[in-house]
């Protein structure tokens, strides 16, 4: 399934066919960029590291990072950690009676995977939802997600109260786009 929607001044394609999915991260990858408007707002937060660059620079942090994830190495610590993890999550869906956040649940389980093999160090946060760098690299995030949406308003603010509106209609409009998608998907 591939489909297309438009935000003021952008086209958004959503697609999950394993051909374009292909096509985007192994037959055409360099045309495929982050480019600034994803990473400039995250820059605080993860600098120029691998997840947040493109081009030359993701190439050589690649081939940096890939001595970590050698056969030895997958074999040895990787998948360990990974199934102590996975033990940890399966233990917790079934302790739990009723529904859960599986969302918050999977953020907790690559936030400590991710500590455990990239910096030999568990944050915790299964066994702690509560875990300060949980909660520290949650809310990073969602203030450098709002963070444009706020300047915005600032320096909108500043001249009138009509683009005020006009924002709070837009974002009501991505909100209501993103619950769209949210239900097309569940329904696929």
């Amino acid at each position: 399934m591939t489909f297309a929607y438009t935000v003021p001044g952008k086209v958004v394609l959503c697609t999950v066919d394993p051909k374009n999915i292909e096509h985007m991260l192994k037959t055409n990858f360099d045309n495929y960029v982050k480019g600034h408007v994803f990473s400039d707002p995250f820059t605080d937060l993860l600098g120029k590291g691998i997840f947040n660059v493109d081009g030359e620079l993701w190439y050589h942090q690649r081939k940096t990072s890939s001595k970590m994830f050698t056969k030895k190495q997958f074999e040895t610590h990787i998948s360990k950690v990974v199934a102590s993890n996975t033990a940890k999550v399966t233990a917790l869906m079934e302790r739990e009676e009723g529904t859960f956040d599986m969302f918050q649940l999977m953020n907790r389980f690559t936030l400590d995977t991710i500590g455990e093999i990239g910096f030999s160090k568990s944050i915790g946060s299964l066994e702690d939802p509560s875990s300060p760098f949980l909660s520290a690299f949650d809310r990073s995030q969602q203030i450098l997600i709002t963070r444009p949406c706020i300047v915005v308003v600032f320096v909108c603010c500043r001249c009138c109260g009509r683009c005020l509106l006009l924002l709070l209609l837009l974002l009501l409009l991505i909100m209501l786009l993103l619950l769209l998608l949210w239900l097309l998907l569940l329904l696929w």
